[in-house]
Order: structure tokens, then C-alpha cells, then sequence
């Protein structure tokens, strides 16, 4: 019967461990008795069939016995089982244990987290009670709007002097001790917040909540790194943000439940078990080590692999604590000490400015300004449940999220983890923004059936914001950044934390009082310059206009949008001799100079001439844009994306208008400015990463800095990584660089302009940029508004289905989603057939809305007229203009917007591709400012239908022009194109066309 039943528990042991993670299975002593009866059991005929089951259960038998004799049920049963397989064994036991013991001194450590947590959700319960008027709690009164921001972001400032204090008391007094002391700070907030009676002690206590918050978020992942196995180290990093999100979680529902001074009562409690817990968790290994107590750091090791006696530790083990020590020894020596030049190396700076850039997108994507105040902004967003209860709901959604990153993190990595949750966050935050909006400033019914809305979609972005932006940049740092500097790097980039946190912290409840949070919420904007005439026009043309001169004429509006091409010629010649001159990585970095100019003039200026100043300056670095980037997308891509590269450009610019008709619509014109002064910071500091072009560098005859330039570019991280490919490549750059430059006829002259290809070449380029601009497309989208307004009936009672101003947002949409079209596209199917459709069916859509404007739209001179409109049914005629201009944008952003920019500098021989290219984009500029200053005119002259029949006639003689002359040049190297140009004008010209 005894044998019997342990037969029994061993099999039921046998399939826990089987099938569960190793962290959860169960240590097991067998008796002598017991493991004898198994063996014999197996070895019965009455059990042949069991025999296989029992011996895969054996597998996965840890035995312990201080006999020599007694466990030989392993060798009876397997045959080929060596000796060593006890030490595996062992080993299993003991890296079980391990993990147990790194869960439960994370778990631990991470309860001081869990407080912290509430404390950072504290607000959004308890800050709408302090700013009721019936409040009785503080004497001074009803907390404002402006002390609400304070109360809010001063946590971050004591976290900005936590990180810093905290990172001193890990060097000098280890992780464990400065863990303890973080309970000091922490206690002192939630009785300071018990004793409260003004809100100046409210901010001492918030104060206080930070420093133990700037403590935690520098030593937790040190810890972390210190103690982890490296198969489970991106779960327990997560556990900081499990802890923290379930910190939030615990005050939306005690917060909704308990008053305002029992809630600060209650949670004494989990500092007090905090304290008493880490008395049983050792320091770290590394710690001891550096402290010199050696035999504590090496039961410390013990611990945390899970080794019991010194006899079970493994030659493996030893060597590994061995190694540690001698790491150890090794940098406390005399290059120990931390200095400048140890931050100078490419790893160094790379790894702090990721970590400080991961810091950046966690803090400004806004999840944790909205989760401080989520009753405030769920109250303010049309949402029926109660404030309260749709935070409690979003931070459950955050757990699941947070759980959902235990099962990625290490599955699917935390780069695929880190790009799905930004885009995700970013998508999300837009379509709340959007569903706010129209619930403030649209009067639609249907609205009040999706009351539901935010909620779920707020909750949905906390969702993919926890699985990974909200915890793989922490425990990501140390990951990334050279071990000397890895405690310094880390303190830097958890300073940088606290410092984006005050400010968005600061500013975000201002801001919704001031601008609404749909603005609040809205992504940042690039290339908003292009887009910034259509939705300012409306202000500048009417009384309310702030000029000196009064609201602006035809005349004066024509100038202002076709000012910007006279600055775009002059940016044009200026920023190509400044690539020849210093490279075009420099040229580039110059460009935000005119820029910042540009919204300067926005931003003070109040006559109509200071406008047009700042658009010349846009212009200057418009074409700055339009002059360097093509090319150095040309010298840096490769072949089989080069096309896909190229269409970016356009996309960028494309983004920008949609966000400048957006937030031109919304915001005031001087607000505007300072949103998107910004992105030319931003800017700047990324460019300043990215390496010369390969064939820049070997013009300035730097042939090593070339080769460390085409590895970067094309993704080789080592010399021992080059392939011949890439050997073969590089040398074929360098030889073609090398004749160009020491050629007898190197020097440029007339003479490499009259050759055939480059003839062809040349006229193709200018004539694509002609058909860029003159088809239109840039003039329907700066104009946009006015174009809508005149497509619009003009009685009173018949109005079109949207606004102008939605109308062009969704224009500008439209283009936008063209052009990433394109960018699928145009390495697939081929630059020459996207021309060909794009021009056909731009034609097909301005003839559409000519026609319409020419035959329905009535003039409203006689009742003829809006017969024939009242004959078309309602909704025909209301979507049909802006069917037919988003069907003609959509069209001209797959082919007509994107290609001709490729097109242009694989066209251009290698030697006049420089001077080429400036005189296309020249072209350009001429063009734009052409069509920009005439559009106005044209459209008060012989109105939009003649117009639009016009523009239409110009994009058929471009299709039939490319049809005829263009060579397709998808796919191939930028040598044999030109030839190809050639071979088609010859072929052309000899059947007479």
C-alpha cells in the first residue's frame, strides 16, 4: 500500500512538472523504498504498456539522496545515462529554486512600487474633490486650475532630485540599503497628505512621492540586471510596470470607495510590509562584491541561483561566480573611474540617446499625463459612465496589457514590442481627438449613440501602450548602455524622465482648460509649412484679421502663396552650392535655420509684407528640401528601394498638410507657431546621428570614413561582417568616384550638357517638374478652401455635405494616403506606369468637377438654373466635388507628386547630376510660383470650371509625353539609364513622332 500510493504521488508530481513553467514546479524527495517500487514497477510484465509513461516521468525526476547505492532507478531504467546526469539534475533543481528566489526578491522590492503607483494615480480621484467648492478639507480654499498643474507635475521635479540622490546612495551604500531608504520619502507622503490643510503641503508631500518615485525608477533595473537570469530578465523587468499600472489600478478603485483620509491611512501599510520583507532579501552579488565582503556576495549568489549547500554548486556555477568576481576587481581597479571620454564612444552615445529618446516618446505620447487626470479627461470627453469608474475600467485594461508584455517581451522581442505599441498609442490618441471633436463642435444626432466611445478607445490605447512603451524602455537601458557607465547612463536617462513628466505633466490640464484636449492629443506635425495658407486664409481675409493693412485682397493673397516659390529658387541654387561645398549632411542641418525664421515671422508679424517675408524663407528651406534630400536618398539607398526611399520625402510633406488644415482649423494663428516650432529641434538632433553620404566622403578623399559611412547605411556592424557583395559595391563607388574626379575631363563644362543622354536626361527631368506643378495638384491643396467654397451652392439654404475647412482636411487625408500608396507601389509596378495612371486619372477628375461646376452647379441668376441642380438627387450633388478633387489628389499622390523627384535623379548622367538637379528644381520653384500666383486670377477670371478644364488638358499632354519618351528605370543602377534615355529618343525619332 505504501509503494502503491507513492507510485501514485509521483505520477501526479511527475505531470505538474511536466506541464507547467519550471518556475512553478515542485522540489520532490523519493525514499530508497519508494524509488525501488517504481523501478520494479516498470520492470513488471503486468506494466510493460506504463513503462514508457513512467519513464518520461523519470525524466523529469529530481532525486536527492546521501546514499551511494540507493538511486539507481535512473541507471536501471536508461542504460545509456551517464554519471554526470546527477549534476544536470542538481543543476535543474537549483536554477528552479534560483528563479523562485529572483521572483520573490522582485516581488518584494516591487511593493514599495505598488504604493508609489497609487500615489502617482492619486490625482485622478481626489483632485476634481480638492477643486468642488463644497470641498471642506483644505483651508485655502478650492484648489485652481493652475495649482491642479502643480499639484500634479511637482512629483516630477522631487523625482528629477530622487534620481539624483538615489543614484549617489547606490555607490555608496549598495542597492539593497538604498532600496530601504526609499520607505522614508514614500511613508512621509501619504501622512503629509493625512495632515493636509493647504495645498502647500499637498505640494511638499507630492514633492516627497516624487524622490521615492526618482529612487525607484533609477535602482529597480539595476537591481534587476544584478540579480536576473537572462532567459526570464525581460518578465521581471516588467514587473515594474505591472506594479506600477496595478498601483494605478488600487487607487481608481479604493479612491471611488474610501474618503479622502482613509485612503492615506490605508496604504501605510504597504511601505510598513515593504520594510519587514527586504530583511530577508539579500544585496546583490555585485554590491557585496564591490564592498569587498566576498563571502557575503557569494551566499548572495547562492540565493539567487538558488544553491543550497556548497556542495551542489556546479563547476558551471563556480566559474560563473568566479568570472563576477574578477569583473568585479577588474573595474574597481584604476580605469574604474568614470570619465568624460568614457561617454564619447559610439556605443555610449547611441545607448543614452536611445534611452533618453525611449524617455522622451513614454512621457509626450501622453498616456501618463491622461492616466493622472483620467476623471478629469473622461468627464470632459462625453463619456456616460462616471469618471471614476471609467478610470478603474482603463486601469484594469492596463494590467492586461502589462500581463500581455510578460508573454512578448521575450517571445517577439522588444523592438517589434516598442513599434507596435508606439504606432498603436499614436493611432489611438488621433481617433479619440477626432471623436472629441466632433462632440464638442459638431451638432450631429448620431453622435450620442457612441456615448461609449471613449472609453474604449482610450482604454484600447492604454492597451497597447502597456505591452510596450510604458515598460520595455526601463528595463531596455542597461540592456543597451557599456557597463562602466551603465550606472551613470541610467541616471541620466531617468533624469530625462522626470523632466519630460514635469512638463507634460504641467501643461496638460492647462491645456485642456485652454485649447481642448482634442489639441492636446493630436500628433506632432511635420511639414506643416505647405499647409499653412489654406487654413489661415479664412483669418487673414476677414475683419477680425490682426494686420495693420486690414483684410487681404486677390492680389495680396495670390503674393502670400506664391511668395514661398521665390524663396524655393533662391533655396534651390543657395543649399546645392552648400552640398558641394560641405557635404549634404551639413546642407541639411542648415535648413532648419530659414525654418524657425519662417514661424518667427508668423508668429510677429502683423503686416502682410512680413508674411511674405517669412513665406520666402519657408521657401528657401523648401527648396533646400526639395535640392538635397532626392540626392542624398540616391546616394545612400539601395537599388531595390531606392523608389521607396525617395516616396518618404513626399509622404512627410503630405503629413504635414493634413496636420497644418487640422490644427489650422482648430487652433488659433498664433498658437499654431508654437506647436510645430519643435519639429526643427527635432530635427536637428536626429541629422546630427546620421553619417555623411559614401560618395561625399570620397570626394573629400576620407576613403575609411566612406566605408564606415556605407556600412552604416547599409546595416554591416563589423568589418568581419562585410560581404562580398558589399566589398564589391564599395569598390565599385570608390573607382567610379575616382574616375570622376581624376579624369582628364573631371572638370565640368558645356560640353557634358550636350550630350545626348544628358540632353534627354535634362529636358525629362525639367519637363516632369513642369508637369509636377502645373498639373495643379500644389494649387488645389494651398487653396483648398476657397476652391471648396466656390464649388459650394450659393443659396443659403442648399449647403454643401461638409464645411470647406473638413472638406480640405479631408482633401489633404486623401493625398496623404496617395502617397503611401506610392510608397508600396513605386518598387513594384514601376515609376513609368504610376506617371501614366496618375496623369489619366487626374485628368478624368478635374473634367468631373468642371463639368459639374459648368452643367449643375446653379449660379442662382435664374430659377432655370437651380432646376437643373434640384433634377440631381441631393446627395450626388453635395459629394461630388469632393469625390472628384480627393479622386484627383489620390491619383496625382501615386504617381505625379511622388515619382518625378525619383525620377529626376536617376534620369541626370552621374556627372551633371548636381547641377542638374538644381536646375529641375529650379524649374519647380518657377513653375510653383507661376501657377500659385496665377491660380487666384484664374479662378476670378474664368472661374473653376474653366480652370479645372485647363489643368485636366495639362495632365493629358503629360501622359502622353511620358508614354512616349520616359524609360522605365524601376530596378536598375543609375549607370545604364541614361543609355536607355537615348536608346528611346532615337526610337522615337526614327518613326517620326
Amino acid at each position: 500500500l505504501q509503494h502503491a500510493t507513492s507510485v501514485t504521488l509521483f505520477t501526479i508530481w511527475t505531470w505538474w512538472n511536466v506541464h507547467t513553467p519550471a518556475f512553478m514546479r515542485i522540489d520532490l524527495r523519493l525514499s530508497n523504498n519508494a524509488i525501488n517500487s517504481i523501478c520494479s514497477l516498470t520492470r513488471g510484465r503486468k506494466f510493460a504498456q506504463k513503462m514508457i509513461t513512467i519513464e518520461k516521468m523519470l525524466k523529469h525526476c529530481m532525486v536527492h539522496s546521501n546514499s551511494q547505492g540507493a538511486p539507481r532507478c535512473k541507471a536501471i531504467l536508461f542504460k545509456a545515462t551517464k554519471p554526470s546526469g546527477s549534476d544536470e539534475r542538481a543543476t535543474t533543481m537549483a536554477s528552479t529554486r534560483g528563479v523562485r528566489n529572483q521572483i520573490f526578491a522582485t516581488g518584494v522590492m516591487n511593493l514599495i512600487n505598488l504604493s508609489h503607483g497609487a500615489a502617482l494615480g492619486w490625482v485622478s480621484p481626489y483632485l476634481p474633490i480638492l477643486m468642488s467648492p463644497d470641498q471642506d478639507l483644505l483651508s485655502t480654499g478650492p484648489v485652481t486650475v493652475e495649482q491642479g498643474s502643480w499639484i500634479g507635475s511637482i512629483l516630477c521635479l522631487g523625482a528629477l532630485f530622487g534620481a539624483f540622490v538615489y543614484g549617489y546612495l547606490v555607490e555608496k551604500f549598495g542597492i539593497k540599503r538604498t532600496l530601504q531608504a526609499l520607505v522614508i520619502p514614500h511613508s512621509a507622503f501619504w501622512i503629509i497628505t493625512y495632515l493636509a490643510t493647504s495645498v502647500h503641503q499637498l505640494y511638499l508631500a507630492r514633492f516627497l512621492a516624487g524622490l521615492s518615485g526618482g529612487g525607484i525608477i533609477v535602482v529597480f533595473p539595476l537591481f534587476i540586471a544584478d540579480i536576473s537570469d537572462k532567459k526570464i530578465r525581460g518578465i521581471l523587468g516588467s514587473f515594474l510596470a505591472l506594479t506600477s499600472n496595478g498601483g494605478f489600478l488600487l487607487m481608481y478603485v479604493i479612491g471611488d470607495v474610501l474618503s479622502y483620509h482613509t485612503v492615506a491611512l490605508t496604504m501605510l501599510a504597504l511601505p510598513l510590509l515593504f520594510t519587514v520583507l527586504m530583511c530577508f532579501v539579500p544585496d546583490t552579488p555585485q554590491t557585496c562584491l564591490k564592498k569587498g565582503r566576498t563571502a557575503e556576495a557569494e551566499r548572495s549568489f547562492m540565493f539567487y541561483r538558488g544553491i543550497r549547500t556548497q556542495a551542489e554548486k556546479t563547476s558551471a556555477l563556480r566559474q560563473e561566480f568566479d568570472n563576477m568576481e574578477k569583473f568585479i576587481e577588474h573595474n574597481s581597479g584604476q580605469n574604474s573611474r568614470v570619465t568624460l571620454a568614457d561617454f564619447k564612444s559610439r556605443e555610449a552615445k547611441l545607448g543614452i540617446f536611445i534611452g533618453v529618446f525611449l524617455m522622451f516618446i513614454n512621457q509626450f505620447c501622453g498616456i501618463f499625463a491622461i492616466l493622472t487626470y483620467a476623471a478629469t479627461i473622461f468627464a470632459g470627453v462625453g463619456s456616460t459612465l462616471s469618471p471614476n469608474t471609467s478610470a478603474i475600467i482603463m486601469g484594469t485594461i492596463q494590467i492586461v496589457g502589462t500581463l500581455s508584455s510578460f508573454v512578448f517581451v521575450d517571445l517577439a522581442g522588444r523592438k517589434v514590442l516598442l513599434i507596435i505599441s508606439t504606432f498603436g498609442t499614436g493611432l489611438g490618441l488621433f481617433v479619440l481627438a477626432v471623436f472629441n471633436w466632433l462632440t464638442v463642435n459638431m451638432s450631429t444626432h448620431w453622435i450620442q449613440d457612441y456615448s461609449w466611445f471613449p472609453i474604449v478607445s482610450l482604454s484600447a490605447t492604454v492597451y497597447l501602450f502597456s505591452i510596450g512603451l510604458c515598460s520595455i524602455p526601463f528595463f531596455v537601458l542597461p540592456e543597451l548602455l557599456p557597463l562602466k557607465i551603465c550606472n551613470a547612463g541610467n541616471t541620466l536617462s531617468m533624469v530625462s524622465i522626470t523632466i519630460f513628466a514635469f512638463i507634460s505633466l504641467k501643461i496638460f490640464p492647462i491645456m485642456v482648460e485652454v485649447i481642448n484636449i482634442y489639441v492636446n492629443l493630436i500628433a506632432l506635425a511635420h511639414g506643416i509649412t505647405l499647409g499653412w495658407v489654406s487654413p489661415s486664409l479664412e483669418y487673414l481675409r476677414s475683419n477680425e484679421t490682426h494686420l495693420v493693412g486690414g483684410p487681404m485682397t486677390v492680389e495680396e493673397t495670390s503674393w502670400l502663396g506664391a511668395s514661398l516659390c521665390i524663396g524655393g529658387m533662391i533655396g534651390v541654387t543657395l543649399y546645392g552650392y552648400l552640398a558641394d561645398l560641405i557635404g549634404k549632411r551639413r546642407a541639411m542641418q542648415i535648413i532648419a535655420i530659414p525654418h524657425v525664421a519662417f514661424w518667427l515671422c508668423v508668429i510677429f508679424g502683423n503686416s502682410v509684407l512680413q508674411l511674405c517675408i517669412g513665406r520666402v524663407l519657408a521657401g528657401i528651406a523648401g527648396g533646400g528640401i526639395l535640392r538635397i534630400v532626392p540626392l542624398f536618398v540616391a546616394d545612400i539607398a539601395d537599388s531595390r528601394i531606392r523608389g521607396m526611399l525617395g516616396s518618404l520625402l513626399p509622404v512627410c510633406l503630405n503629413l504635414g498638410t493634413v496636420l497644418a488644415f487640422i490644427l489650422g482649423s482648430f487652433v488659433s494663428f498664433r498658437t499654431l507657431p508654437l506647436i510645430v516650432l519643435v519639429l526643427p529641434a527635432l530635427f536637428t538632433l536626429a541629422i546630427a546621428f546620421l553619417p555623411e553620404t559614401p560618395p561625399c566622403l570620397l570626394r573629400a578623399y576620407r576613403s575609411e570614413k566612406a566605408e564606415q559611412s556605407l556600412m552604416f547605411y547599409r546595416g554591416v556592424r563589423g568589418h568581419f561582417a562585410k560581404s562580398e557583395c558589399f566589398r564589391h559595391e564599395f569598390q565599385q563607388l570608390k573607382d567610379g568616384i575616382e574616375l570622376e574626379t581624376t579624369a582628364s575631363d573631371a572638370a565640368l563644362s558645356w560640353k557634358d550638357f550636350t550630350t545626348k543622354p544628358a540632353r534627354q536626361g535634362l529636358l525629362m527631368g525639367m519637363f516632369l517638374m513642369l508637369l509636377n506643378q502645373s498639373s495643379g495638384s500644389m494649387a488645389l491643396i494651398t487653396y483648398a478652401s476657397s476652391i471648396f467654397e466656390l464649388s459650394n451652392p450659393p443659396s443659403a439654404t442648399t449647403v454643401g455635405v461638409l464645411p470647406a475647412s473638413i472638406s480640405s482636411i479631408v482633401l489633404a487625408t486623401i493625398q496623404l494616403l496617395g502617397t503611401i500608396i506610392s510608397l508600396a507601389l513605386v518598387d513594384r509596378v514601376g515609376r513609368k506606369l504610376l506617371l501614366i495612371v496618375s496623369c489619366l486619372g487626374m485628368t478624368i477628375g478635374y473634367l468631373t468637377l468642371a463639368g459639374y461646376v459648368h452643367f449643375l452647379l446653379p449660379t442662382g441668376s435664374s430659377p432655370s438654373d437651380n432646376a437643373v441642380f434640384d433634377a440631381v438627387p441631393s446627395i450626388t450633388s453635395r459629394l461630388l466635388p469632393i469625390c472628384s478633387l480627393s479622386f484627383s489628389i489620390l491619383l496625382a499622390s501615386i504617381g505625379l507628386l511622388t515619382v518625378p523627384f525619383i525620377v529626376m535623379a536617376e534620369v541626370l548622367p552621374s556627372k551633371i547630376r548636381n547641377i542638374g538637379s538644381t536646375i529641375c528644381t529650379t524649374i519647380v520653384a518657377l513653375s510653383a510660383f507661376a501657377v500659385l500666383k496665377v491660380f487666384p486670377v484664374l479662378l476670378d477670371t474664368i472661374g473653376l470650371a474653366g480652370t479645372m478644364a485647363g489643368v485636366a488638358v495639362v495632365c493629358l499632354v503629360g501622359a502622353t509625353v511620358v508614354i512616349l519618351f520616359l524609360p522605365e528605370t524601376h530596378g536598375k543602377s543609375l549607370v545604364p539609364i541614361a543609355a536607355e534615355v537615348e536608346q528611346n529618343s532615337e526610337r522615337n525619332r526614327t518613326a517620326g513622332v
